[in-house]
């Protein structure tokens, strides 16, 4: 029941559909949300990881390819408990790969409402770490669209083509 009030927190959450821990601290977000309510906001702030593969460098774990991120999401299974099918960088043979497609499918999500955005990129998310699908393909995404129960489909692709949803 929402009080009409403004949330005592917000927490302002960078994310991107293809990130491991972020899929990894779902089920505290949840729990944050299930405990707090209405006194808690949370903004998600899509921040595209990957721009493109070719240029990209993660120090903090030293990858550099589509390769190195398998091991690294394996870790993140084993150390979180969440299922991650890591064998999706076995599949991503574009030296290019970019995460921000999938990015842009979730803001076009947003511009519907926050609750659709955040159920998209439920979805989303979890169709790239634990089912192996390549979420940064349009048709990919069209599909997980049918799966979000009241996102108008025909508006989110004219957002998506159109440009309105800029990662």
């Amino acid at each position: 029941m929402s009080t009409g009030t403004a949330p005592l927190a917000e927490v302002e959450y960078f994310t991107d559909p293809y990130c491991s821990w972020c899929w990894a601290t779902e089920p505290v977000l949840y729990r944050l949300r299930e405990t707090y309510r209405d006194s808690l906001r949370i903004r998600y702030v899509m921040d595209g990881l990957v721009r493109d593969m070719a240029d990209f460098y993660d120090g903090l774990n030293d990858i550099r390819t589509a390769a190195q991120v398998a091991p690294h999401w394996r870790d993140v299974s084993r150390r979180s408990g969440q299922p991650i099918d890591e064998r999706l960088w076995e599949d991503i043979t574009d030296p290019h790969f970019s995460t921000w497609p999938a990015c842009i499918a979730v803001k076009a999500a947003q511009l519907q409402g926050q609750t659709l955005g955040e159920r998209f990129l439920r979805q989303i998310r979890r169709a790239a770490l634990a089912e192996r699908r390549f979420v940064s393909d349009l048709e990919v995404q069209k599909e997980i669209v049918l799966d979000v129960p009241d996102l108008d489909a025909e508006r989110w692709l004219e957002d998506v083509e159109g440009g309105r949803a800029p990662c």
